[in-house]
């Protein structure tokens, strides 16, 4: 590199109760995401609850890899933070693969900023034969604009 620094500056944090927060020693390459963990310890929030607001603009899970710079969080910048909902699911339905064996979704959790947590009971009286492994199942996510078009896989852990 070129040895030079690159200038930090601050943005202001406002809360829908009233709290305003200075954030610090930002730069225009620091990610979204590290402004929201920021913030989160800011508030006292966990980091799965904070959303933040520039103008009119909600920034996403999609949004934390991008730069502030990219994102337009500049110098001054005034954002907004939310609370999220508590982001749990829970008895989501069941999928049979017939009347003998069958799989209940008990409970959806976003454990961390784009992560998930599931919880799942399977039931099966082994007319088919033994249940698989956990770690061998494949959860299948169907675009909700399109149905015809191929699900794309979401491994587990």
């Amino acid at each position: 590199g070129l040895g030079i620094e690159m200038e930090r500056y601050s943005v202001t944090l406002l809360a829908l109760n009233g709290d305003i927060c200075s954030v610090e020693g930002l730069t225009l390459e620091s990610k979204l995401k590290d402004l929201v963990l920021r913030s989160s310890e800011a508030f006292n929030f966990p980091v799965t609850h904070v959303q933040l607001c520039l103008d009119q603009r909600a920034f996403f899970v999609r949004d934390m890899e991008g730069s502030l710079q990219d994102l337009g969080i500049t110098a001054g910048s005034e954002l907004t933070v939310i609370r999220r909902p508590f982001p749990q699911l829970e008895n989501l339905g069941v999928s049979r693969y017939n009347q003998d064996y069958r799989c209940e979704v008990l409970r959806v959790e976003e454990v961390s900023v784009g992560t998930v947590e599931l919880d799942i009971a399977v039931f099966g009286n082994m007319s088919a034969g033994k249940l698989q492994d956990p770690k061998h199942s494949k959860l299948w996510r169907k675009p909700l604009h399109d149905a015809e078009k191929a699900p794309s896989m979401i491994r587990p852990r």
